[in-house]
């Protein structure tokens, strides 16, 4: 089966034979330059086109694999769209406004499919037009009025082995907008702002701020050893000025959660900010 996506809209693809949609998989492995008779079951990558693709197949799935294509969105949204949309309300703005002025570094998380790219493009507008932002993508989704402007394939640095806390401040960079952030990367961005780094946006997968943070706290633990149980806390306080959680509403991604992270005696603690 293959599903297409842009935003939350769906449409859905039967194949009529095993073997055709086999023989899709090794043209979209070959395509995105993978060798599908060595690949595994899931496996992810993006197309020339920009469509990024995640193959989930083998004995995973009843029925056959099942590819998910995801299309960047034509459109930017600014901040102004997204308070006339209900994505945001003028107090979340203002408060966003000013923390993106200071320099904070905000995490911008929900599920798959609720916005959280939307939201992230709408407040990259907020970024100083003469600041160089730094921006890292699997797909190129986010487009910003900003002249100087750095795209980075995620894809690309992975293979390169390369660390983007090692590879960003070569670039000169005053900003970076980094979508999207999971597995061993969270490390990569905690390092990163522990490094200086400052006003960075980041994209993540998180139902709720505090299940979020717990989650990086773990992550943490299991890279750098449960040693770091607390320290990996007081890091992610370090790291994290701001978390972001959208949800789908309707039609839209909606800002439904804003949360302030601030150091405390057990790492780190969080505060509802906004309005």
């Amino acid at each position: 089966m293959l599903s297409t996506s842009s935003g939350v809209s769906v449409s859905k693809k039967t194949y009529p034979s095993p073997e055709l949609l086999a023989r899709s998989v090794d043209a979209l492995a070959a395509q995105m330059g993978l060798d599908a008779e060595i690949l595994g079951p899931v496996f992810d990558g993006n197309l020339p086109s920009g469509a990024s693709v995640s193959v989930v197949g083998g004995p995973l799935v009843s029925g056959g694999p099942v590819i998910v294509a995801r299309k960047a969105r034509a459109q930017t949204v600014t901040p102004v769209a997204l308070v006339d949309s209900g994505g945001l309300t003028d107090p979340q703005l203002m408060y966003l406004s000013d923390a993106i002025a200071n320099r904070k570094n905000i995490i911008i998380a929900g599920r798959p499919g609720s916005g959280r790219t939307t939201v992230a493009n709408a407040l990259g507008h907020l970024i100083p037009s003469n600041e160089r932002i730094a921006l890292v993508e699997k797909v190129r989704s986010i487009r910003l009025p900003h002249d100087d402007i750095v795209r980075l394939d995620r894809d690309g640095i992975d293979a390169a082995g390369a660390d983007i806390a090692d590879l960003l401040p070569r670039l000169l960079a005053q900003r970076a907008i980094i979508d999207e952030v999971s597995g061993a990367e969270i490390y990569e961005f905690v390092a990163l702002a522990l490094g200086g780094a400052e006003g960075i946006l980041a994209v993540m997968q998180g139902a709720s701020g505090k299940s979020l943070l717990a989650r990086m706290a773990l992550q943490l633990e299991l890279i750098a050893g449960s040693q770091l149980s607390l320290n990996g806390r007081a890091m992610i306080a370090s790291a994290v000025d701001v978390v972001v959680i959208v949800e789908r509403d309707a039609h839209t991604g909606k800002v439904t959660e804003l949360l302030e992270v601030e150091s405390s005696p057990e790492g780190y603690t969080t505060r509802q900010v906004g309005g």
